[in-house]
């Protein structure tokens, strides 16, 4: 008499990825095509898993990003996923795979002025502090469009010779454009042109009539 013994089932092995890295801000984009080996000879049959929480999703054999999700350079360069491979018999095996990120040269972000008044009558005055964020931490360089403005370094000022008046109702806007060299970011600003108390003006036309005092008397004449 003879005993039939079945070979046992084993899990799949070699977890495999086509393509291991995502270029950073990449909404859902694909990664590569996951593979296995089935030591029973099924490798169609394997199927592949990753946790529910994670931003990965697989798709049939596709690994990618969920709709929404992107990754970011700067913040994680690489990531370390878990697959796990099940095969037609229910066995299955799990591999860690390491995704990496690529860096993108990003524009620079956060283009901000830490004040954006300038009493009016002031030539050439000083308005606030530009500042910037290159997610590259790269070198920055500010420029300004309206000839009314300048910069030196990350100083926003009034223009050599230039003053503003607030007697005067049209807005003042100044567009200030930041570099890393290959990327710009542009922001206008609203300057706000500070009232001064000025001393009193005739008109244009207007002259003081002849006043005739009696110095002997001490009498004051305000004009």
């Amino acid at each position: 008499m003879f005993t039939r013994v079945d070979a046992p089932n084993n899990a799949p092995q070699t977890i495999a990825l086509s393509a291991s890295s995502v270029v950073e801000n990449d909404d859902g984009a694909t990664i590569g095509t996951l593979s296995a080996v089935d030591p029973d000879g099924d490798d169609a049959a394997i199927t592949f898993e990753i946790d529910a929480a994670s931003p990965f999703e697989i798709v049939g054999t596709t690994l990618k990003l969920k709709d929404g999700q992107a990754l970011d350079f700067e913040v994680t360069p690489s990531v370390d996923i878990e697959i796990t491979a099940t095969d037609a018999d229910n066995a299955s095996s799990i591999a860690t795979l390491t995704i990496t990120v690529a860096d993108v040269d990003e524009a620079p972000e956060a283009l901000g002025l830490d004040n954006a008044s300038v009493d009016e009558n002031a030539v050439g005055a000083v308005i606030g502090t530009l500042s910037a964020v290159d997610p590259e931490s790269g070198a920055l360089t500010f420029t300004v469009t309206d000839a009314r403005f300048a910069v030196d370094g990350t100083t926003l000022r009034l223009a050599d010779g230039v003053t503003l008046d607030a007697e005067d109702p049209t807005p003042v806007t100044g567009e200030v454009s930041v570099s890393d060299g290959t990327n710009t970011t542009m922001q206008t600003f609203d300057i706000t042109v500070n009232d001064v108390n000025e001393a009193p003006t005739l008109a244009d036309g207007v002259a003081l009539a002849d006043v005739n005092t009696d110095f002997a008397t001490e009498a004051r004449v305000d004009l």
